[in-house]
């Protein structure tokens, strides 16, 4: 399924409107990839938080899945 089948990014805020997801660097151009990462302290502090969920493939007779996420 390739070497990253799944991707995360994070978007955390105080007023439950601005969404910005980002990775590890905080930036948009990463993503968490491991299932063992520290969040990037930029969001310490923050009330809300959404995660984005990239899956991907690369043999389209299997497709990776998520069956449980934790923070």
């Amino acid at each position: 399924m390739g070497s990253n089948p799944v991707a995360f990014q994070i978007a955390t805020n105080n007023d439950n409107n601005t969404w910005n997801f980002i990775g590890p660097d905080a930036t948009d151009a990463t993503y968490y990839t491991s299932s063992v990462s520290d969040i990037n302290a930029v969001h310490d502090g923050d009330q809300y938080l959404r995660y984005s969920v990239l899956l991907s493939t690369t043999d389209i007779s299997k497709s990776p899945t998520v069956s449980d996420v934790g923070i």
